[in-house]
């Protein structure tokens, strides 16, 4: 299976130009692998299209991640007590969470 994927990925890097990317959260490789020989039949407008939002993707769970580890280091300083009453500038609705049940593939 695992030479069979490295196959198809090298194909499929030949055919477009750049190396097969999805985000998902199938775990089994003969998933992964059906899945680059269907998106492998696509024309290269679309595999672009594809490919650009898997890559959206992942910056937005690297991102997620950023600012999830800055919060909470944020949260470890002792911050000097002013007295000073602030408003909460981020709205609950606007924190993306991490969902690492989601995995990148690169072949």
């Amino acid at each position: 299976m695992r030479l069979e994927l490295e196959q198809f990925g090298r194909k499929y890097r030949r055919k477009f130009g750049f190396v097969f990317i999805t985000s998902t959260d199938k775990k089994l490789s003969h998933q992964i692998l059906q899945e680059v020989k269907t998106r492998y039949e696509n024309p290269l407008s679309v595999e672009l299209d594809i490919t650009s939002r898997e890559e959206f993707i992942l910056i937005e769970r690297k991102l997620a991640q950023l600012w999830e580890h800055l919060s909470r280091e944020n949260t470890r300083e002792t911050p000097k007590e002013t007295g000073e009453v602030v408003q909460d500038s981020m709205q609950k609705e606007n924190v993306m969470k991490d969902d690492s049940s989601k995995r990148l593939f690169l072949l």
